[in-house]
């Protein structure tokens, strides 16, 4: 299914998806005086029923405020790729790459963030068009700059699957709400613009339908 954004950019993702409100056109709450005021939010309902919350960052946690940012929005820990110390790949411009974001996401999970827990999870690899070092590229299109966002999304959704088939096997009712955190930006006012591919994915809970 696709949905419209509230907004362009991670931080404006981040409030407009937690909170249901419209960022002011064009720009963000975070990092201005709106961030100040107390805006209720998902996190914090799940809260007030007893889940306990994590916002985990691929890139560094002080990226345009978005580790504070969440965390002024409920969730309780935040972590960026400074607090990652045990990785399998190099990092590229942003930060580390998902599978690594991931088992240490499932590793706080499992030992920090306690049961019932609600997490949130912007990955790096994606922000970039490089795969790690290692890592065999697909020939998908004859485009050079094509082909590597190909291998590149190519190896995020590999990663995603991995950690989705983890989760489920440990938490099998756990909901995955899977949505972009950026959208195109370019041609402003246009709504193309703004739409974002999104899913839902609850196997136990949820029967599959497309919308």
């Amino acid at each position: 299914p696709v949905m419209f954004a509230g907004g362009h950019r991670t931080t404006e993702v981040i409030f407009s998806a937690l909170t249901a409100y419209q960022n002011p056109l064009g720009k963000s709450v975070a990092k201005t005086q709106l961030q100040s005021y107390q805006y209720n939010s998902i996190i914090k309902i799940l809260a007030r029923r007893g889940y306990h919350s994590g916002f985990f960052q691929g890139s560094s946690k002080e990226t345009s405020g978005t580790g504070s940012f969440a965390q002024s929005l409920g969730f309780e820990f935040s972590f960026g790729k400074k607090d990652v110390i045990k990785r399998t790949y190099e990092e590229n411009y942003w930060g580390i790459h998902d599978p690594d974001l991931y088992n240490f996401t499932l590793n706080k999970i499992q030992n920090t963030i306690k049961e019932p827990f609600v997490v949130g999870i912007n990955g790096a690899t994606t922000h970039d068009d490089k795969i790690p070092v290692g890592i065999k590229k697909i020939n998908f299109v004859e485009n050079e700059n094509l082909n590597n966002q190909l291998n590149t999304l190519h190896f995020s959704d590999f990663a995603l699957k991995n950690f989705v088939q983890k989760t489920k096997k440990q938490y099998p009712n756990t909901v995955f709400v899977i949505f972009a955190d950026h959208v195109g930006g370019k041609i402003s006012g246009n709504l193309e613009n703004y739409m974002i591919p999104f899913a839902i994915y609850a196997p136990t809970l949820v029967k599959s339908e497309h919308i």
